[in-house]
């Protein structure tokens, strides 16, 4: 999963004007969390690292590239709903629209 994630970063700044396909990036990365995330163990020192970096991945996605667009991360939240916990709950937090919370 971190090698798949490796790959798209460096063509996320072309999607800028893409919402639909970057939408899509977004679902099937998403799809590649829920795969992998079963059969890893989720607690051990490597699994948590691993995890932690496509999190970050995400959260760069989000706050650089369509942050502004919460329908477009909100249309992810039936997949993420598939990720288990506790993965499920710092993924979550990215379809929280800030001015919701406030």
């Amino acid at each position: 999963a971190l090698y798949i994630f490796a790959l798209v970063g460096p063509t996320l700044y072309r999607l800028d004007q893409e919402p639909e396909l970057f939408q899509v990036l977004l679902t099937d990365l998403l799809w590649v969390l829920v795969e992998v995330c079963p059969v890893l163990p989720l607690y051990t020192q490597h699994s948590m690292l691993a995890i932690e970096t496509m999190v970050d991945f995400l959260y760069h996605m989000r706050h650089h590239f369509h942050g502004d667009k919460p329908s477009l991360w909100k249309s992810v939240e039936p997949v993420i709903n598939h990720l288990r916990e506790p993965l499920l709950t710092r993924v979550l937090s990215l379809v929280v629209d800030p001015k919701e919370t406030s």
